[in-house]
């Protein structure tokens, strides 16, 4: 009797992991070879089956390859982008600050501000912990066009905000009584590249921003 063949007890290797693709390769192997060395003299294998499991076995031989060099190329790039960020350290920064994170003993973060393109009546920023809730309603008054800094709080000293991510919303009522949403901002010298994390992050102070969050670069 024929052995049944054996395509279908091949798994298909996943991309990026090439030590995985490796030992299914080497399982194709074995079991290809028991196949030839079971199978029954006076029923032998098809060799139009068996030439597309030869297929099949370089297809695999071929996804192992490509992974395994794929797996080098992101880990050159994974090298190359943090070599880049470090080149950020010791330069003034502009971050969109829509999100952050405070980390060590918690604190004050860098002063936020943002542009106007025109003047404004009043506006609020709202600022917001992972969970959601509110932790600081900051009123905006009148302001002309340009730079407007935004104070972390009226009182003095400024309550400190706890370690954990944040994000910030603010909006303004124009002259015209238009209502306009701002992106705020922050200005600060970045002092490290932290990588504990597990993605990168550009700290300023005690406060880390994304790199995907950078504005501009002084």
């Amino acid at each position: 009797m024929k052995v049944d063949s054996i395509s279908s007890a091949i798994p298909q290797a996943p991309q990026g992991e090439s030590g995985k693709a490796a030992t299914q390769q080497q399982e194709f192997l074995r079991l290809l070879v028991a196949q030839l060395q079971h199978q029954n003299p006076l029923d032998p294998q098809d060799g139009s089956e068996f030439v597309a499991q030869l297929a099949q076995f370089s297809s695999l031989e071929a996804a192992t390859e490509t992974n395994s060099r794929l797996e080098g190329l992101a880990a050159e790039q994974a090298s190359a982008s943090i070599a880049s960020l470090a080149s950020f350290v010791g330069r003034e920064t502009r971050f969109s600050a829509s999100s952050f994170a405070v980390d060590g003993d918690g604190g004050e973060p860098p002063p936020l501000s943002a542009r106007l393109e025109n003047g404004i009546e009043k506006g609020e920023a709202v600022i917001y912990n992972a969970a959601g809730e509110e932790v600081r309603r900051i009123a905006i008054g009148p302001s002309s066009p340009g730079e407007l800094t935004i104070p972390w709080d009226s009182r003095s000293p400024a309550a400190p905000l706890p370690p954990g991510k944040y994000r910030v919303e603010v909006t303004a009522t124009e002259r015209d009584g238009s209502e306009v949403t701002l992106t705020p901002q922050v200005l600060g010298l970045v002092d490290a590249l932290d990588l504990a994390s597990g993605a990168p992050r550009l700290r300023v102070g005690n406060t880390t921003f994304a790199p995907a969050d950078v504005v501009s670069i002084h």
